[in-house]
């Protein structure tokens, strides 16, 4: 009898432990805390000269202590599982979705979707940290940089914001412009020095598009992953975090997270290199070169586009940089992938990307080494191209003097008519019109007979069409 209580004893407590992880799953977040939309009204619905931002970081309520960074309540901590690449910076990140304790309602929820960028309510902000390490033979030793406030007001108009931390660490000020600071970054083998640039709101939006989504970073793919929780100290999936909290309009059976495209990091092993390189791109590359961006290059580097119709292979690229048979990516060969090219530069217009950009990704750019490698050379980067899944079109330079490039992409055969239009929107140009092929095509817009001014170029194939500016100066 002694032995059955003592099995008692051990078994009762195991069943009751079971049944607690089958019938409670664990996540990151058991329950949100209620917040106002704009950080509890701190921050207006939009900037103007009567509705400013908070001039301080301590006055914006996001940090109940801004010592210790903690949030205010309300803020929910996320991650990536590959983030963006900002020179080395240490990135932390909150995400406030306002709700009065339970995410029930359309205003409190987010719009889920699997493949493309979600839809947040209005008043939402997100909220991005930087520190840098200081000295590289001593992890400890960060410097706090500046903190970054993206705001959704109404209709889905953005505002961006920078506050730039103090050399004290006790606070961060609101920057009314882009400004440069040099970094004195101390290594093993003695003291290297860094560019580091605070962005304006202008330099903002060159990155957070409309077509992005503004907000980047939270997605499907980002967010199918583990991330530990401060708080509750439980790492749990972030996805089914959200969706147990009720943050999605509609629910999501965590049955299907094994079916969706998800990112993976750069240093998981357990990943294909093809794998992690696509993500590279997605993540680094991917807000400005999709379909439909301004950009002069076709190649849409969304992971969610399958590699066969993304134009990255091969693809042809209307800005060779004076490397001859240059290519997106070209198989085999690093000296003709644009890639690989620009991801190497630094401090010149061949930087990829264009604007705070003070190192290279070395990483990275091993990364991108050895999957350009693993291609090898079967398909030849002069004669077959990639083609793109969507009508594109790009033009460049712009602003142009005497002649612009005009590139465009067909996904099938199509009648194609090419006009220029002014301010007003009378035509001025047809410059070409006729039946073309799949594929790349490219014509000339010469200044000739144009004045100076803003003018608009619309491509029409078949039953698409795209419209973009270009400037003769």
């Amino acid at each position: 009898m002694r032995l059955k209580s003592v099995y008692r004893l051990l078994f009762v407590p195991f069943v009751i432990v079971l049944l607690g992880v089958l019938q409670f799953p664990k996540y990151g977040i058991q329950q949100v805390e209620p917040i106002g939309p704009y950080l509890n009204g701190v921050f207006p619905e939009a900037l103007t000269d009567s509705t400013p931002a908070p001039s301080f970081l301590s006055q914006t309520g996001a940090f109940i202590n801004l010592e210790t960074l903690e949030p205010s309540d309300g803020l929910i901590p996320y991650g990536l599982i590959a983030p963006f690449w900002s020179d080395g910076a240490i990135k932390t990140r909150w995400i406030a979705i306002p709700n009065d304790g339970t995410h029930d309602s359309p205003e409190e929820q987010v719009i889920f979707d699997v493949n493309n960028s979600w839809r947040y309510p209005e008043g939402s902000v997100t909220v991005k940290h930087f520190e840098m390490n200081t000295d590289l033979t001593n992890p400890s030793e960060r410097r706090r940089l500046e903190t970054r406030f993206v705001v959704q007001g109404p209709n889905e108009q953005f505002y961006y914001l920078t506050y730039k931390w103090n050399e004290e660490g006790t606070d961060a000020e609101l920057l009314e412009g882009a400004e440069t600071e040099t970094l004195a970054i101390r290594t093993a083998n003695g003291v290297r020095f860094q560019q580091w640039q605070y962005p304006s709101q202008e330099n903002c939006v060159d990155c957070h598009r409309a077509i992005s989504g503004s907000f980047l970073g939270p997605s499907t793919r980002q967010f199918n992953g583990d991330f530990l929780y401060p708080e509750s100290g439980q790492v749990a999936n972030q996805l089914a975090t959200w969706n147990n909290l009720g943050i999605f309009t509609e629910p999501i059976s965590e049955s299907d997270f094994d079916t969706f495209i998800t990112a993976r990091a750069i240093d998981d092993e357990s990943a294909t290199l093809e794998e992690r390189a696509l993500t590279y791109l997605d993540t680094n590359c991917a807000y400005c070169h999709r379909p439909g961006s301004i950009r002069t290059s076709s190649f849409d580097a969304r992971l969610t586009t399958p590699l066969d119709r993304s134009a990255i292979i091969n693809g042809f690229v209307f800005n060779n940089n004076n490397i001859q048979n240059a290519r997106v990516i070209a198989p085999g060969d690093t000296a003709k992938s644009l890639v690989y090219y620009r991801m190497r530069n630094i401090g010149n217009k061949e930087a990829m990307p264009p604007i705070a950009k003070a190192m290279i990704d070395s990483a990275g750019l091993q990364l991108m080494e050895d999957w350009i490698l693993s291609l090898g050379s079967g398909v030849s980067t002069e004669e077959e191209t990639a083609i793109p899944s969507e009508l594109s079109l790009s033009i460049y330079p712009s602003p142009f003097t005497n002649q612009a490039r005009i590139a465009y992409t067909l996904g099938s055969p199509e009648s194609v008519t090419i006009d220029v239009f002014d301010a007003t929107g009378r035509r001025v140009r047809q410059i070409k019109q006729g039946v073309q092929s799949t594929g790349s095509h490219a014509v000339e817009l010469t200044g000739h007979t144009l004045a100076s001014g803003t003018y608009i170029v619309r491509i029409v194939a078949g039953e698409s069409s795209i419209s973009k500016l270009v400037v003769r100066q």
